[in-house]
């Protein structure tokens, strides 16, 4: 097991051990997102695992009018894992479940993106879901977790691509992917 896939394991624990203890939940939520991050950045994540992570937060964050914006950039990336784990299905219940919880999404850049890429996977359309990608990306680029997720999307796509040529960077993990943080820390606490 690589340094990558220790320390993914350790903020696992770590945000059980926060949440067992009740001694926070901003840190346990934090534990659980940087152990999240982390494994989608692995070779072969294991998307049946990081799927509930992420869904556990966004539950969290959503339970707190003052987070509800920080669930938003997670449901994009549980909607991205959800496509790297080819459930098409998957991704659009959850899709239409949080645009319950939160209305303000669909009409979100973010919003707008998750529903552009659901229906070029659903219409099996590379050429709308790279041309969804690249609107996006030329206003907001993605961090090295989403460059990492899409990676493994795009791998699936069709079978055609190997990720990189859409996302324009070599995917890479360096020591900064180890202190990724959400905003949503400073808002907790």
């Amino acid at each position: 097991m690589g340094e990558i896939e220790l320390a993914a394991k350790a903020y696992g624990e770590a945000g059980k051990l926060f949440e067992k203890e009740d001694l926070s939940q901003s840190a346990a939520n934090q534990a659980f997102l940087k152990s999240a991050d982390l494994s989608c950045t692995f070779s072969k994540p294991e998307w049946e695992n990081i799927i509930p992570v992420y869904e556990k937060v966004i539950k969290n964050y959503l339970w707190k009018d003052i987070l509800k914006s920080s669930a938003k950039p997670l449901i994009i990336k549980l909607c991205f894992c959800f496509l790297a784990f080819d459930d098409l299905i998957g991704a659009k219940k959850k899709f239409n479940f949080y645009l319950g919880e939160d209305p303000t999404l669909m009409s979100s850049w973010e919003g707008e993106l998750v529903d552009g890429l659901l229906q070029a996977k659903e219409e099996n359309d590379r050429e709308k879901f790279d041309k969804t990608l690249w609107g996006y990306t030329r206003i907001t680029p993605f961090g090295k977790v989403e460059n990492a997720i899409l990676s493994h999307v795009v791998d699936l796509f069709d079978g055609i691509g190997s990720g990189k040529e859409v996302l324009g960077e070599e995917l890479k993990l360096d020591d900064d992917c180890l202190l990724y943080t959400s905003d949503a820390a400073d808002e907790e606490d």
